[in-house]
């Protein structure tokens, strides 16, 4: 019989090569006897049916908890691949994390606060569809939300729809303080992106802030289906206002907000994006591509 191995039972070149290092070449000083003791250090060399390459995919690209969970359990190997920790609820007491994914999931707040403790690592956190909810089982505030959560570079929060979003009055004015309260804290600077805003934001409010937004905050607001006509109006004039009245000026890619709602003017629409990207589309050609101020798009 052939000792050759199959290319399915090779290992894989570059990064797989060295993920899947031989219990010997991980533990070179370890006698015979203690080289038969596979560890998690030193996982066992499984021959899987499968191509490694398609093994590696499925431990990184979990489909749903209990399949993941069954998957891990069968190979040391796998969960080295993974590391993704599962534990039963209530049972965190401390976190320490750089990115965070919630996902249409319903806690206390306390669980949340535990969860986001660490704001010196915290980097990114993705907040989509969540319920939050105080002790007395009420919905958390969004502004109590925003406050707890102080990450370096993104914050994306995707907003329930109905009663559940947390927003009320004030919530727009509480935000503004908390996003100057951050500056002594060194983040100048970071991603916002808000979906699903109900009509209870007060968007007037928090427009004056997007106006003087001197942190450089790259912002992104996302209104629900739902918001009546006079509130869209209400945001399509402070878009126009970006977009034409302050458009001679350098431009500054961050700290130009993008809005997005149903129904939203198209061309206001393009002309704000392109500021974002720091393209000024301006009312005839100019000479030159770039005047000295801005980089001109004209659009008839």
């Amino acid at each position: 019989m052939s000792t050759r191995k199959r290319k399915a039972d090779a290992e894989p070149s570059g990064n797989f090569g060295r993920k899947l290092r031989s219990h010997k070449e991980a533990e070179p000083g370890l006698s015979d006897e203690e080289k038969k003791q596979y560890t998690f250090k030193s996982p066992y060399r499984q021959k899987f049916s499968l191509p490694d390459k398609l093994i590696y995919y499925l431990a990184k690209n979990p489909i749903t908890p209990y399949c993941h969970l069954k998957f891990i359990t069968s190979a040391k190997l796998l969960f080295i691949w993974s590391r993704i920790i599962y534990v039963e609820k209530n049972n965190i007491y401390k976190c320490s994390i750089k990115f965070l994914l919630l996902h249409k999931q319903i806690l206390h707040f306390r669980e949340l606060q535990i969860l986001v403790s660490d704001n010196e690592n915290l980097e990114k956190v993705s907040f989509v569809e969540n319920v939050i909810k105080n002790g007395d089982q009420t919905i958390t505030s969004f502004e109590t939300v925003f406050e707890a959560i102080l990450c370096k570079k993104k914050l994306e929060i995707k907003l329930c729809r109905g009663e559940q979003h947390g927003i009320g009055n004030g919530t727009a004015r509480k935000m503004i303080e908390l996003l100057e309260d951050r500056k002594p804290l060194g983040i100048f600077s970071f991603v916002i992106k808000i979906e699903n805003i109900p009509e209870e934001f007060e968007f007037q409010s928090f427009s004056q802030f997007l106006e003087v937004n001197k942190m450089k905050h790259e912002i992104d607001l996302s209104f629900a289906d739902g918001i009546s006509s006079s509130y869209k109006n209400g945001i399509e004039k402070f878009i126009e206002k970006i977009v034409d009245g302050q458009n001679r000026g350098p431009v500054v890619r961050t700290a130009v907000p993008f809005i997005t709602f149903m129904g939203q003017d198209e061309r206001n629409y393009r002309k704000l994006k392109n500021r974002r990207k720091g393209i000024t589309e301006c009312d005839r050609p100019c000479l030159a591509r770039f005047c000295g101020m801005h980089r001109c798009h004209y659009v008839d």
